[in-house]
């Protein structure tokens, strides 16, 4: 016998051991095109269509991205201070608030923070936020909207976990409970990537390194779940220190795993965060970075910083 037969033989009975030990991945189209079919007749079914998405409650920016997608990534970037964890809010609010189950992991506030945060919103536009975060500073007109924003709150399928120190094992296994109670998760937020600890196997690697296995994870839990992942991020210092200060795809710090695994990348901006005599206060630009439905955009909300709540502005794609 030749080696190359022996080499053969050998081939074949490790072809014949993975048969029996690992299930194949692979798929016939043939076999996926009624599934798909009867996915995209329940997507076009009128009034009682299913939902493919979770819409961000913005109507020009849903009408560019058609809403943050089930099964993928959604990553938003923003200098610290201009936002993003007070849209992720909204956004999460509004989707609890149309049934949709909807875990935030907030690794820079506290739970009670986010309530405060979240009470205000609801109750807007009768409880500015910073109120709640003041010893004595209610009165008796603030009283009634409060409890009424606290019964409201309570009503909705928003989960919190404030754990500072948390890895996207953790996170999966915290999914995996809200699913056995709730049957579904339809909105993951994490607020922020760089934030999340790597696994163990992963400490040690350069950061570049780290940030990369961790979008990979969040986007396979968003696969496995079936659900959106929205991830914040944190941008570059430099952006702060040049003239154009709107986001780019560059600007997302310490990894260019941000555009390869996200689906959608969105910009956040505001011109009064840098200039106060601006006249366009209180305009939010959300850009469209990336998106692997639609084209490349920006679209106006405006923002009411008193009640952290953002609304649509009409004809706002620019």
């Amino acid at each position: 016998m030749t080696a190359t037969s022996v080499i053969e033989m050998g081939q074949q009975k490790l072809l014949e051991l993975r048969q029996l030990t690992v299930p194949c991945q692979m798929k016939l189209m043939a076999d996926i095109i009624p599934d798909v079919y009867a996915e995209i007749e329940l997507a076009n079914n009128g009034e009682d269509a299913i939902e493919v998405n979770v819409p961000t409650g913005f109507y020009d920016l849903d009408g560019v991205i058609g809403g943050m997608p089930f099964g993928a990534l959604t990553v938003v970037g923003g200098r610290g201070g201009i936002g993003k964890s007070t849209w992720a809010l909204d956004i999460g609010i509004r989707a609890a608030a149309s049934g949709l189950t909807t875990a935030y992991f907030a690794l820079e506030m506290s739970a009670s923070q986010m309530v405060k945060k979240t009470l205000s919103r609801l109750a807007a536009p009768h409880v500015p936020a910073d109120l709640l975060f003041k010893r004595n500073a209610l009165r008796e007109s603030h009283w009634n909207p409060l409890a009424q924003a606290c019964a409201e709150g309570m009503a909705l399928p928003f989960w919190l976990n404030d754990n500072p120190v948390i890895t996207t094992s953790q996170i999966k296994g915290d999914l995996q409970d809200i699913q056995a109670r709730c049957g579904s998760v339809s909105l993951v937020i994490v607020d922020y990537v760089q934030l999340i600890e790597p696994m163990r196997r992963e400490r040690g690697e350069n950061r570049v390194q780290e940030i990369d296995s961790i979008l990979k994870q969040l986007r396979a839990i968003a696969k496995q779940f079936n659900c959106a992942v929205l991830g914040l991020a944190q941008l570059k210092r430099e952006v702060d220190s040049r003239s154009e200060k709107r986001p780019t795809k560059a600007d997302f710090r310490e990894s260019g795993g941000f555009e390869q695994e996200a689906a959608v990348m969105l910009g956040l901006y505001r011109e009064d965060y840098y200039d106060k005599q601006t006249t366009q206060k209180g305009i939010f630009e959300v850009s469209v970075l990336k998106s692997r439905f639609s084209s490349e955009t920006t679209v106006n909300l405006l923002f009411d910083e008193r009640f952290g709540q953002f609304k649509n502005l009409a004809n706002s794609s620019i």
